[in-house]
Order: structure tokens, then C-alpha cells, then sequence
């Protein structure tokens, strides 16, 4: 782990530090980041919709953590089957390698402020814009993952720096990311509408 991290992303690496193999579960990897880790599990399965062959795998695991969120669990949940669903180590670690330069500059403008937006009511609201997120993540839209990903690192920074406003930018962006695939969904149906037009 390089000294020069990101604050949020030094914290997960904390806490991944303690899983060891090349196979990781979901459970053992949630399991690591202890009682109230909502931001850290956020950023952890939100930057993991930004890395090619295991966003998909994430994206369900982020839909649950936030549902968990919405419900109000005292910490990050997910259901024993999927506890065991595993993802390679070596791949997790290079994507959040890969992340560093993007959370860098996003915690740059980050610091504690705007505690209205960090109440347990506006948990379940981050929770929302959380599981909106995630499905947009699953769904099988191309380039759709990015900007609901992006929405979700900054709700999760938010949490764990401890920004209200960067919570309050991040349901914007969810509402923006909501936008952007709903777009490239209406784009792409049309294209097939098109194209078969075309053939038949």
C-alpha cells in the first residue's frame, strides 16, 4: 500500500490487509470492515463497478449492502449464499490501484461539514441513492456502470470523510447517472429497432 493513498482508500486497504489468499469471499471481505462501515463498503463495491469482470458480481453485493442501508441494519449485511461468493484478490487490489489517482482528487475537496446530511434519516435517503446506483451497475448497459460507480465513490467518501456535502453531490449524481442510462438505454434501442428494420 503506498504511503501517498487516498484517506478513504487507505482505510479499506487497512482493512483488506487483514484478508489473506488469492480466493476472497464477500462475507470475509465485509466481515473486515467491522460494525458501521457503510462508507468503506460503499467504496469498496462502488469502485469495484469501475473494474472490468467483476462489476457485475459487485453491483448485486452493492445492492443488498444498500438495501441493508435503507432498512437500517447496525452494519453491512448480505445473505449467506452470497457471503461465499468469492473474487479473485490480486484483481481487487490492482482495480483499487488503478482507483487512486480518480479518489485523490475527489478528497481533495473533502472535509467534516454538513452534519444535516449525515443523520440516520439521511442514511436510509444515501441508501436509496445507493441501490439506484447499484442496479444501473448490474444492468447490461454499455458504458452504463461508469457514472453510477463514480455517483458512489463520492456517497461513500462523503460517509467516510465525513462531507455532507459530498453525500448531497453524490444523490446528485445518482439522479445525473439515472439520466445518462436512460439515455444510452433509449439510444441503444433504437439502434436495435433500426437495425432489424434494416435486415427484415
Amino acid at each position: 500500500m503506498s504511503a501517498h493513498a487516498p484517506a478513504g482508500l487507505h482505510r479499506l486497504e487497512e482493512a483488506l490487509a487483514e484478508v489473506r489468499g488469492d480466493r476472497v469471499s464477500l462475507g470475509t471481505i465485509v466481515d473486515s470492515l467491522g460494525p458501521g462501515g457503510w462508507g468503506l463498503s460503499l467504496l469498496l463495491f462502488g469502485a469495484s463497478g469501475l473494474i472490468p469482470g467483476i462489476a457485475p458480481v459487485f453491483g448485486v453485493a452493492l445492492c443488498l449492502i444498500a438495501l441493508g442501508m435503507i432498512v437500517g441494519h447496525g452494519r453491512p449485511w448480505l445473505p449467506e449464499r452470497m457471503r461465499g461468493w468469492q473474487t479473485d484478490r490480486r484483481g481487487l487490489d490492482k482495480g483499487l490501484r488503478r482507483l487512486r489517482p480518480v479518489l485523490g482528487w475527489i478528497e481533495r475537496w473533502l472535509r467534516p461539514r454538513g452534519e444535516a446530511f449525515l443523520t440516520d434519516p439521511m442514511l436510509r435517503i444515501v441508501g436509496l441513492a445507493a441501490l439506484v446506483n447499484a442496479v444501473l451497475v448490474v444492468l447490461p448497459v454499455p458504458f452504463g456502470n461508469t457514472a453510477p460507480a463514480i455517483a458512489t465513490l463520492v456517497l461513500a467518501l462523503g460517509l467516510t470523510m465525513r462531507d455532507g456535502y459530498a453525500v448531497l453531490a453524490g444523490m446528485v449524481l445518482t439522479g445525473i447517472a439515472l439520466l445518462i442510462d436512460a439515455v444510452l438505454l433509449w439510444t441503444g434501442y433504437q439502434a436495435v429497432t433500426a437495425l432489424f428494420g434494416w435486415l427484415f
